[in-house]
């Protein structure tokens, strides 16, 4: 299958958006293992998602764009649980402490 420009332009920006993370300091830098198959991953799941619901050999950008969704969680999700593996128990606390206060304030815009 292929992506068609809308879906590759896609591909580009969530691939490019992960990379930028990777590095020394970046958030996916302590699973970069992880970080670094998920672009990849994200397509593949869109040629499912497409091949399911439509029966085209081509991925269109919308089905991109959910598959994107769907791996960022599992991504989070990865981030979050190798992270607390890493960490003993007060210290876990305190960063799940700091990421949701972290997260109000980017919500409340404060």
């Amino acid at each position: 299958m292929t992506l068609t420009p809308e879906a590759k332009q896609a591909f580009i920006t969530y691939h490019n958006a992960i990379e930028k993370e990777l590095g020394d300091g970046g958030e996916l830098h302590d699973v970069r293992d992880v970080a670094s198959k998920t672009a990849d991953n994200a397509a593949r799941l869109a040629a499912l998602l497409q091949w399911f619901e439509d029966l085209q050999d081509t991925i269109e950008g919308e089905y991109f764009e959910r598959a994107s969704r769907i791996a960022a969680w599992h991504l989070n999700e990865s981030r979050r649980f190798l992270g607390e593996l890493a960490l003993p128990q007060d210290l876990a606390d305190a960063v799940r402490l700091d990421t949701w206060i972290a997260n109000y304030c980017r919500q409340k815009g404060t």
